[in-house]
């Protein structure tokens, strides 16, 4: 009887707040359960499982992936501590930055250096933490997978990783384009009013300080500005912006995701001046959504963007302003960037994301 190799994937993250990183794991996760339950080969050699701590929400249903729930702690303890000895009979996939430093035979996903690069957003202890681990990782990990190649020259800069050992593994944008549903100009506005959307944390490295000012310096008293995102203070050194405009800009905190692409469906554009992004999943999100994108001309987000969006430099708010005004009042611009927008987010996808990393793990176990 042919014994199978067992592949664990850490599966923490479906026990947290869902925001990018964590959808790229739901989203990985789910592909790879398509493609093994679609290959009876691979079932018969490899026992794959999600092994989490207890979780206090529904399980998600997989087909072929086996999901286990257990171990007694929670969070970082449960990951550093029971999960090594947990997954200590198989090689284990991890999928949201950080990895246990007692394991061996692993894979991480890194998704950007922004402790680095911009360690002013971020908490002291969290900035610590994260550094610590993608030291002892790159040098302990079979391999890192990383969301871009400006992604992946960070890793190198910053952490010193050798470059064969790095893949590039492109996320994709959850929203699926109906063309059917496509936005039309008269459909813009939420009761009449039209308003520039962001989706962000509120890290100042997101830099939504710029937009803010970007829409006091439009000739359009009415346009207002929808912001998307939670604080995430135990992360983040969070600047103070809700009391910035009240009368302007809207904090919506979470939102679903039905409302979410409502709400990129009907706005003027999607506005993204970040100043570091290891991807950025948003202005895809946006894109396919049938939504004009603006964002920085920073990072990865022209390798990402490519010919599908309006560049701005985020220093500048007048350059951001500028870039909505076009927005306002050019309906074929408009129209060109919608369709860009559709092409581009055809180039992405999870399904093909997940078959790499598939091919990429199942290399190691069998080295």
């Amino acid at each position: 009887m042919l014994i199978k190799k067992k592949i664990y994937i850490n599966g923490r993250f479906l026990t947290q707040k869902i925001t990018g990183v964590q959808r790229v794991a739901w989203e990985i996760t789910a592909s790879i359960d398509r493609i093994m339950y679609d290959n009876k080969d691979l079932q018969e050699q490899y026992e794959l499982t999600v092994i989490c701590p207890q979780l206090q929400t529904a399980p998600p249903l997989y087909t072929s992936l086996i999901l286990r729930q257990s171990g007694k702690l929670e969070g970082h303890l449960w990951e550093q501590l029971e999960l090594p000895f947990l997954s200590g009979d198989g090689y284990l996939l991890n999928l949201c930055n950080v990895a246990p430093l007692l394991k061996r035979d692993q894979a991480v996903m890194i998704h950007d250096t922004a402790v680095y690069a911009w360690p002013k957003a971020y908490s002291f202890i969290f900035r610590i933490w994260y550094k610590m681990n993608y030291m002892f990782t790159s040098c302990l990990a079979d391999m890192l997978l990383t969301v871009s190649e400006f992604s992946k020259s960070e890793l190198i800069k910053y952490v010193n990783t050798i470059p064969s050992k790095v893949h590039v593994t492109y996320p994709a944008s959850v929203f699926k384009i109906d063309p059917t549903s496509k936005r039309n100009r008269e459909g813009v506005g939420i009761g009449g009013a039209p308003y520039v959307l962001a989706v962000s944390s509120l890290s100042p490295h997101k830099n939504l300080k710029a937009v803010i000012k970007a829409l006091h310096l439009l000739p359009f008293p009415d346009i207002r500005l929808f912001v998307v995102g939670g604080k995430f203070s135990q992360v983040f050194n969070n600047p103070d912006l809700e009391s910035e405009d009240q009368q302007h800009v809207n904090f919506l905190g979470y939102v679903t995701d039905e409302q979410l692409a409502e709400l990129y469906q009907k706005a003027l554009c999607f506005v993204y001046p970040s100043y570091y992004e290891g991807f950025g999943l948003p202005p895809l999100e946006a894109m396919a959504c049938g939504c004009p994108v603006v964002v920085s001309d920073r990072a990865s987000l022209p390798e990402v963007c490519g010919e599908a969006a309006l560049y701005c430099d985020p220093d500048k708010p007048e350059s951001i302003s500028s870039a909505i005004q076009k927005l306002y009042l050019n309906p074929d611009l408009v129209h060109t960037l919608v369709n860009r927008g559709y092409e581009q987010v055809c180039k992405f996808s999870f399904d093909s994301t997940a078959s790499r990393i598939l091919q990429l793990v199942l290399k190691n176990v069998n080295c």
